[in-house]
């Protein structure tokens, strides 16, 4: 059986698990954190894999890699599980859909390398709107050319195609039928919309609340503290800011020749880097 066939089938399978009841969900919980035996952690997970399912759909940018999405959100699950409280009064699957993220996000940090995407303000905007741009034009029912994508996030269609190339070249390939244009997240919508539909509460709804949300949200600006003056203002204008300061510019303010703000830009993304694989290697 292909590694494809394999998981639509495991997807398949997911779908079957019910639902627990909320008064389930809050006896398990409640046994686990008395007992933490591998039953009933088991149970708590297989039970909230659909939250794993939704999340690798809605932040893979094409279908082709939604196997390492949902292998590393299943992670994140397994950490929310052994972490969660019963006693705040916040549901299970909400506090495990931040973790699944979390390690999504790590994921696509780690091995699509946004230290090395690029310098200009085109390639960054591809990166960051590229599935958003999608998802709108599918929800209209409009199948966008390729040269049309282009125009609306404002590259060429070459650098389209090898942004895409390049971010999911160590992924495998999930497309429907061997076609290189089906989309995985428009299959399984249509063949089984019940593993996507989640009828609780948004979890995005619940993030202030979550321990996670605080703990990521003190990232950033820890590691922004331990820079100097200068590596503070090049991280800010080149990539922090969504329409990035040019090199020329920031190195006509700080002094520097635009050779060496480069050089500083892709040092502090290195660092960066390293610092949130560090942090959220939970």
């Amino acid at each position: 059986m292909s590694e494809e066939n394999s998981f639509q089938r495991y997807v398949s399978m997911i779908s079957k698990i019910p639902l627990l009841t909320d008064k389930q969900e809050k006896d398990l919980t409640i046994q686990y954190a008395k007992n933490k035996t591998i039953p009933l952690r088991d149970k708590l997970i297989s039970h909230n894999l659909r939250l794993v399912v939704k999340a690798a759909h809605k932040y893979s940018f094409t279908s082709d890699n939604v196997a390492d999405l949902f292998q590393e959100g299943s992670i994140g699950l397994m950490i929310g599980v052994e972490k969660f409280d019963p006693t705040r009064g916040v549901r299970l699957g909400n506090y495990c859909y931040n973790w699944i993220m979390a390690y999504i996000m790590r994921y696509i940090i780690n091995n699509a390398r946004l230290v090395k995407i690029g310098t200009t303000i085109a390639q960054r905007k591809l990166f960051f709107n590229l599935a958003k741009t999608k998802a709108k034009y599918r929800t209209r029912g409009i199948d966008i050319s390729e040269e049309d994508l282009a125009k609306e996030l404002d590259v060429k269609p070459h650098e389209l195609r090898d942004a895409e190339q390049w971010l999911f070249a160590k992924t495998i390939s999930l497309d429907v039928n061997d076609n290189p244009e089906s989309d995985k997240r428009d299959y399984i919508e249509r063949k089984r919309p019940d593993i996507i539909e989640d009828k609780s509460p948004d979890p995005n709804e619940l993030l202030e609340q979550m321990e996670l949300k605080r703990t990521m949200g003190k990232l950033l600006p820890r590691f922004m503290n331990g820079l100097s003056v200068k590596d503070k203002a090049v991280f800010e204008r080149r990539i922090v800011k969504y329409d990035s300061d040019t090199l020329d510019s920031i190195g006509s303010d700080l002094k520097l020749t635009r050779e060496r703000i480069r050089q500083i830009e892709t040092r502090l993304k290195d660092k960066f880097q390293r610092y949130l694989t560090f942090q959220l290697d939970m």
